[in-house]
């Protein structure tokens, strides 16, 4: 099984490439044979109409227009409290270290600085950097304020300011005692909401954006240009004008840390809506705070399972309930915030979202297994496109809450006619403002993405069985940006999310003339000359990298495409590594960043460098080629549409008297990979191998689903 994108070692690169030759050569279950196909008129033809291509553009073009911005209409929404402001974080955050000449403090000096940082950004694991302090004068020698990893830590932990402190509570359940870590979550909304990096991005007055001027086609994005922060700010402001809306964003999911045992961890994350979302999506601008470890328990030592799962239920409420309870207060009355550049303002943190996989917005809501969490939908009629889901009825659901004093009977009937379970004082029953029906967040990974790619996988399984599936699977040729499954992908289970962002890319090529029941379908000038190639240095692969000056491996965490110009050899085991000659995409003089105007398909046979003495045989005197040239072979030239049904362009070797058409052209005219997708017919070659492919079979689609560059040029 062949990874992708990721630069790997030489060697084991070909003993997988081996690998993966032998499993493509091996046995393979039998398969129906092909049938005939009944064609359609408009099979493989252009479509008269505006094709979907076009009609796409069209649409996303307006979006690339200036927003028309409609503001909230208080003027006092989002103020800044004119007669007071506070100090910078930077300002706090030097009173907090002292005042000191070194600009280094806690460290002595810049040594004993850059030291620390690499050890904790760059460096190996703890016990070996210990091990490297212990030896005979290497902190002398370096002038260290610490002798170990422990005295490193504490200076971190105790000397450096940072974000909230934990704290150990303890919570009991049937006599039994367990832990709960977490911070103090108004801190954690003052530490975010005032970090400088933010400040000039920061939102604090909700907006409606529109595509048009008529303001008729709505625009979302960040969170302020949402309903929900306007409507709210509107409830906010009947009570307390000159408020700032804080949104807290909470998520949590409980996490098996190891494979073997049962060593579990259940974090639970917080950040605010303020931060823009493509900020809070990288993980190294830390827009996102470790709240709380929750308990992991299973509460084994209730044997009766139906108190165990509503004990289970009752402890995750009351430990979200603890943290989030100075929510209560603060959110009706604010609290007065500053951001990272002192500006002060009254700030009014509500929770706005919860994030989580489906049992845990089951578990949010206090609903049972099966039913929506958010809406009022049966079980059964899930799935159904044509039954509107009416959202949950907040106001019921908290009459029945406050049924409990009137008995357990009273409470779990109530409970029940209201549609969610008996949960003793959910933590979003007394939140301001907060309708957690409206907050729980759609599940983009297990529902959507990986939801739609496990359903489409079943029916194409059962479509045109699992063996014509696998199959195909084998015969697709390598690239850089794809994974070949070379064992099939029918029989995966427990698929990650990266595997099915895998298998997504390639996953529209295998339907592509699939045989259906019934026996039906679905959907320059060049120059020429002859240099003997055993005369010049050869190379064998082409790599595209970025400059990234925090890669832990340099240029190997860089390679974001790479073309291999391998061929055929032999380990010293005797395995055979099939030659393997990419497909590139070559700027033809006229390529612009995007599109296929100016460009066209080739596959890379050699790369070699012309000596000076060869150079001057071939080219005019005066004139130097470039350092490197490529050999390659040329497929057809993009069509002007792609094809009708599934929008992809089709292509074929470029023959002139039967042979193919080659040139040698610059490597720098050659953009990027690109993958070509055999087109199979109902049933594919048994005699087509993966590593053999781009030269057995006669007509290919261009993948677009490769990564995302591919896609902007390509579809």
């Amino acid at each position: 099984m062949s990874d992708c994108g990721d630069e790997e070692d030489p060697i084991a690169a070909d003993y997988a490439a081996a690998v993966d030759a032998q499993t493509g050569d091996g046995w393979e279950p039998a398969r129906l044979p092909a049938q005939h196909i009944v064609e359609s008129d408009e099979s493989e033809t252009l479509s008269e109409t505006p094709p979907a291509r076009e009609r796409r553009k069209i649409a996303e073009d307006r979006f690339h227009k200036a927003p028309v911005v409609v503001k909230y209409p208080s003027d006092r929404a989002g103020e800044e409290i004119s007669d007071q402001h506070s100090l910078s974080s930077e300002q706090r955050y030097s009173n907090a270290l002292g005042k000191s000449s070194n600009i280094y403090t806690p460290f002595t000096s810049k040594m004993d600085w850059e030291f620390a940082r690499w050890a904790k950004l760059r460096g190996s694991g703890s016990t070996a950097f210990t091990d490297l302090l212990k030896i005979d004068g290497v902190v002398e020698a370096l002038g260290l304020s610490y002798r170990n990893s422990a005295e490193l830590n504490t200076i971190i932990d105790e000397k450096l300011p940072g974000r909230p402190k934990f704290t150990r509570s303890e919570v009991v359940v049937s006599g039994e005692v367990f832990e709960l870590y977490s911070r103090n979550i108004i801190e954690c909304v003052r530490a975010l909401f005032g970090d400088t990096e933010f400040a000039p991005y920061l939102f604090v007055v909700p907006e409606r954006h529109y595509a048009d001027q008529d303001k008729t086609i709505r625009l979302y994005h960040n969170m302020h240009t949402g309903k929900w922060w306007w409507s709210t700010q509107k409830a906010v402001e009947k009570d307390n004008p000159g408020a700032t809306i804080i949104p807290i964003l909470l998520s949590s999911d409980k996490t098996q840390l190891t494979m073997f045992g049962n060593k579990t961890a259940y974090p639970v994350y917080m950040t605010i809506g303020n931060i823009p979302k493509e900020i809070r999506r990288k993980p190294s601008r830390r827009a996102y705070i470790l709240l709380a470890y929750l308990p992991t328990s299973r509460l084994g030592h209730i044997k009766n399972q139906a108190a165990r799962r509503r004990s289970l239920a009752n402890l995750f409420h009351a430990c979200l309930s603890f943290i989030t309870e100075p929510l209560r207060e603060a959110g009706v009355t604010g609290i007065s915030i500053a951001s990272g550049d002192g500006k002060l303002r009254r700030g009014h943190p509500i929770v706005a979202c919860y994030i989580g996989d489906y049992p845990e917005q089951l578990l949010v809501a206090c609903v049972k297994t099966g039913s929506c969490p958010t809406g009022q939908t049966k079980h059964d009629d899930l799935g159904d496109g044509d039954l509107k889901c009416t959202l949950r009825n907040l106001s019921e659901i908290l009459d029945a809450l406050d049924t409990l004093d009137e008995g357990g009977t009273r409470y779990t009937q109530a409970c029940t006619d209201a549609g969610i379970k008996p949960v003793v004082h959910p933590f979003w029953e007394k939140l301001p403002y907060t309708n957690i029906f409206l907050s729980i967040t759609s599940d983009i990974l297990h529902q959507l993405y990986q939801g739609i790619i496990k359903h489409l996988i079943q029916w194409l399984k059962e479509s045109i069985g699992e063996a014509e599936l696998d199959a195909r699977c084998r015969r697709l040729p390598p690239n850089h940006n794809i994974r070949l499954f070379m064992k099939g992908i029918s029989h995966l289970n427990r698929v990650t999310g990266r595997e099915h962002d895998q298998i997504s890319r390639f996953l529209l090529s295998l339907i592509i003339d699939v045989q259906l029941p019934g026996a039906f379908r679905l959907c320059a000038l060049w120059r020429h000359f002859d240099v003997p190639f055993n005369a010049v240095p050869v190379f064998q692969r082409i790599k595209f990298t970025t400059s990234d000056p925090y890669a832990k491996r340099g240029t190997a965490d860089s390679v974001v495409d790479s073309i291999h110009v391998q061929p055929q050899k032999v380990l010293q085991n005797g395995d055979i590594v099939p030659g393997r000659f990419d497909t590139a995409l070559v700027n033809m003089g006229n390529g612009n960043k995007t599109g296929t105007e100016g460009y066209r398909i080739a596959q890379v046979r050699v790369v070699f460098t012309l000596p000076e003495h060869l150079a001057k045989t071939v080219f005019p005197p005066g004139i130097m080629p470039p350092k490197h040239l490529a050999y390659v072979e040329w497929f057809t030239a993009f069509k002007p549409q792609p094809e009708q049904h599934h929008l992809m362009y089709k292509v074929s070797r470029t023959l002139k008297n039967g042979d193919r058409l080659a040139s040698i052209i610059p490597v720098g005219n050659i953009r990027r990979s690109i993958h070509l997708l055999p087109k199979f017919g109902p049933v594919a070659p048994s005699q087509w191998k993966s590593h053999m492919v781009l030269d057995q079979c006669s007509v290919f689609f261009a993948n677009p689903w490769t990564d995302r560059h591919a896609y902007a040029t390509l579809y």
